[in-house]
């Protein structure tokens, strides 16, 4: 179950030549998120090679910006992304 690596650093570039602060890392949560679903944090460090507890900061921070929702089951916690694309839109003047 290995992501493709070009895809994650294809759209890291796409997120910052709009502008969004985000950082290959989270883009690569997000592909591995869009593409397998993981029904925990757990799963979703297997599938990163990342501590949950690090994963865990993470996207409670990308929650934040609305980018991810952490849904809560029992004692689990399943990731999810809100959103296929992400639309920059500024306001001028």
């Amino acid at each position: 179950m290995q992501m493709n690596h070009r895809r994650s650093v294809d759209n890291w570039k796409r997120c910052q030549n709009r502008g969004l602060d985000i950082s290959p890392g989270q883009v690569r949560l997000l592909n591995l998120i869009n593409e397998h679903h993981p029904k925990t944090l757990s799963e979703l460090a297997r599938l990163s090679g990342r501590q949950t507890s690090n994963l865990s900061r993470t996207l409670k921070t990308m929650e934040k910006y609305g980018i991810v929702e952490l849904r809560k089951h029992d004692q689990k916690v399943q990731p999810v992304t809100k959103a296929s694309e992400l639309d920059i839109q500024y306001a001028i003047g």
